[in-house]
């Protein structure tokens, strides 16, 4: 094929797609009409809940919450409910209508499990949470816990070079041994 037909074939591509989707576009919908799917299966503590609403006072409604075309939330339960705590009448949302029933329950778990996988570099949150320090940045509002905090930066502020030496956090109960003869605790 010659240079010339290739053109011609992407020059005639529609690209207002992009990896098989069309292009979102953000929408407000009323916060009533949204609605929880009844599966989901991450739980918000009133705690974190509050945090949401603290970072959404101060960044703003930065992150839309993803929904299908009746309304049923894919991703962003904990958003809505801080947005009702609140009391914000409409929130932003991306209307997800190229999912399968299959692909949306799929995404309801990827969503949270993917981002679940990454690690911090120390080094940078460090360094970030100094910078923020010192220009009187609340840090709470980071999501960081003020025991995280105090490990990462120590009480005044001054930078602590161990954080995994200093943060431990909550380790799971441990189970009891298996019994004599026992393979994988079971008999």
């Amino acid at each position: 094929m010659c240079f010339k037909n290739i053109f011609a074939r992407v020059a005639n591509r529609n690209f207002t797609t992009f990896g098989g989707m069309k292009n979102l576009s953000v929408t407000y919908k009323n916060t009533g009409d949204l609605v929880p799917y009844v599966r989901n299966s991450k739980e918000h503590s009133a705690e974190q809940v509050q945090d949401i609403v603290n970072s959404i006072n101060e960044f703003g409604f930065v992150q839309p919450v993803l929904v299908d075309q009746t309304g049923e939330i894919i991703a962003g339960h904990g958003r809505v409910m801080a947005a009702k705590s609140m009391g914000l009448p409409k929130v932003p949302c991306v209307v997800l209508t190229h999912l399968s029933e299959r692909q949306r329950k799929a995404l309801r778990l990827a969503d949270n499990k993917i981002a679940s996988k990454s690690t911090w570099n120390i080094e940078n949150v460090v360094d970030e949470l100094a910078a923020l320090k010192i220009d009187g940045f609340e840090l709470g509002l980071t999501g960081f816990e003020e025991q995280e905090l105090r490990a990462l930066i120590g009480e005044d502020g001054d930078i602590l070079p161990t954080f995994e030496e200093t943060y431990q956090p909550e380790q799971p109960r441990a189970q009891s041994a298996p019994e004599s003869g026992a393979i994988d605790g079971r008999k």
